[in-house]
């Protein structure tokens, strides 16, 4: 009876063993997938969908900088995460909801960085589960702010991606003037989610930020891309206003004398404030050697040159000097501030 008992106990202890075995394999093996990724991230080409450029000019391309002097490779840019991924589903077939949500978060932005946003659009309910299921997680918080903000993100795109390829409004139009119509229609609306999209962003950035969730976030830069893509939706926004406001910031009237915005829409045009909100973003969630870069003069130890910042940091940099470029033009030149409401 004892060397039964004893038997039994030694092979629980056993299964439990090899169980605590599977467990730290699992989760080193999802920390795998994770770092693989954020290596891969840091050689992404950050799509430079300036407003001014010809669509021929601008390439939705998931490759690496990776190569000598920086020309794009012909390998896909997250490669060996996808591949990661794969092999982490092949070897644990049972997982937890929780690391399911950490690998469809990461299926969602790839699908959304290589500029596939018809995958990406069907991946957002996915995504919106997985952001559920990551809320509160201390794992890879990156994740979870990703998920919270991966809608906005797609629409964001889709409508910089429309307005590029000139998608027009599906109803046929009885005549020109209807047609003329209902495209302006339609780079309003685009205008004002635009707008919408990157304030909802900067909303969730500074959320995180006055809560102390950001610190590990923006170790990864997860929060520096989320700030950059808002800036370049408030790009694109002041842009397509130039459709409807005139530089004295008074409204454009069209035929008849419709209109299609209001006042205040031309007023914050002119002032350029859509343009100092994505500057502000990208220098308040910026690293602090891109921080440095920009305004040595803040910090005690002067950051280094442009040109010495890291591949992933030139590319949140050049997004800065564009918009900073842009309020120039206006008029509208100043020092970078931070977007964030102070705390009360």
């Amino acid at each position: 009876m004892l060397t039964r008992l004893i038997g039994a106990l030694a092979a629980l202890l056993m299964s439990f063993s090899l169980s605590g075995c599977l467990l730290f394999e699992k989760t080193a093996d999802l920390r795998d997938v994770h770092a693989m990724y954020r290596e891969e991230f840091a050689t992404w080409r950050f799509p430079q969908v300036d407003p001014g450029q010809e669509q021929s000019e601008v390439e939705y391309v998931c490759g690496t900088t990776g190569g000598a002097g920086g020309e794009v490779m012909d390998a896909h840019a997250f490669a060996k995460t996808i591949a990661a991924m794969q092999d982490f589903r092949r070897k644990h077939p049972k997982w937890s909801s929780q690391e399911l949500a950490h690998l469809d978060v990461l299926q969602g932005m790839i699908h959304l960085q290589c500029g596939e946003f018809g995958l990406a659009k069907l991946s957002e309910a996915q995504v919106e589960a997985a952001g559920g299921t990551l809320s509160g997680s201390s794992s890879a918080p990156r994740d979870a702010l990703f998920a919270r903000n991966y809608a906005k993100l797609v629409n964001g795109w889709v409508q910089i991606d429309d307005q590029r390829r000139n998608v027009q409004p599906s109803e046929d139009q009885e005549d020109e003037e209807a047609e003329r119509k209902a495209q302006l229609e339609a780079e309003e609306q685009r205008a004002i989610s635009l707008g919408n999209s990157g304030k909802a962003i900067q909303n969730e950035l500074c959320s995180y930020r006055a809560d102390d969730r950001l610190v590990t976030v923006k170790g990864d830069g997860g929060a520096t891309y989320l700030a950059a893509t808002a800036a370049i939706f408030y790009e694109w926004s002041h842009y397509l206003a130039t459709t409807f406001c005139n530089t004295d910031g008074s409204v454009k009237k069209w035929g008849d004398g419709e209109v299609y915005v209001t006042e205040e829409f031309c007023t914050a045009r002119k002032q350029g404030q859509h343009l100092m909100l994505g500057r502000d973003l990208v220098f308040t969630f910026g690293s602090s050697a891109l921080r440095a870069s920009i305004a040595p003069e803040r910090f005690e130890q002067a950051g280094a040159e442009a040109g010495e910042l890291p591949t992933g940091s030139l590319r949140y940099k050049a997004i800065y000097d564009r918009l900073q470029y842009r309020l120039d033009e206006i008029g509208q030149s100043g020092e970078p501030g931070d977007p964030c409401p102070a705390k009360s």
